[in-house]
C-alpha cells in the first residue's frame, strides 16, 4: 500500500510539474518555468560576472541579455495567467504584467548589486550561492504574494488559449 501510495505522489508530482504541453501550458507554466531558473543564472552572474566571462568568453554579454529578457518573459507570462487578473481587459492585464515583471526583475537586480558590495572580498562560490539562495527566496515570496492575492479572487475561468 504504501509503495503503490509513493508512486502515485511521484505521478502526481510529475503531472504537476511537467502537465501535457499545450500552449497554455506553454505560455502559462514552462515559460515562467524558464525564466525562474533564468533568474537564478542571472543573479548568479551579478554576484560573480567573472564566472559567465571565463565560461563564455566570446558571447557573455549576449547571453546575460538573453537571461535578463528570458527572466522578464517569464515572470511577465507567469503574472499575465494569474486568476485576479483574469477579468482585467487584455491589453491593461499586459501593461500589468510588463510593470510587474520590469520591477521584480530589476527590483532583485539593484537588491543583489547593494549585496554584492558588501561582499567583495568574499569567495566566488559564496557569492554564486548567495546569489542563487537570494533568487529562490525572491522567487518564493513573490509566488507566495500572488497566491495570497488569488485566493481572494473569486474562481472563474479564463480564456482558453488551445
Amino acid at each position: 500500500m504504501a509503495l503503490s501510495t509513493l508512486s502515485e505522489r511521484v505521478a502526481d508530482m510529475r503531472k504537476a510539474l511537467f502537465p501535457k504541453a499545450t500552449s497554455r501550458t506553454l505560455l502559462g507554466h514552462y515559460l515562467p518555468l524558464g525564466g525562474a531558473c533564468c533568474h537564478s543564472v542571472y543573479l548568479m552572474h551579478v554576484f560573480n560576472p567573472q564566472t559567465m566571462t571565463r565560461l563564455f568568453p566570446i558571447w557573455d554579454r549576449a547571453l546575460c541579455n538573453a537571461l535578463l529578457f528570458t527572466s522578464h518573459l517569464g515572470a511577465g507570462f507567469y503574472v499575465f495567467f494569474r486568476p485576479h487578473l483574469f477579468k482585467v481587459p487584455e491589453w491593461d492585464r499586459v501593461q500589468f504584467s510588463v510593470f510587474s515583471s520590469v520591477m521584480f526583475n530589476f527590483g532583485s537586480v539593484f537588491l543583489a548589486a547593494l549585496v554584492t558590495a558588501l561582499l567583495h572580498d568574499k569567495s566566488s562560490s559564496l557569492k554564486a550561492v548567495i546569489g542563487a539562495a537570494m533568487s529562490s527566496f525572491l522567487l518564493w515570496s513573490s509566488k507566495k504574494y500572488l497566491d495570497h492575492i488569488d485566493s481572494r479572487t473569486l474562481p472563474m475561468e479564463d480564456y482558453k488559449f488551445e
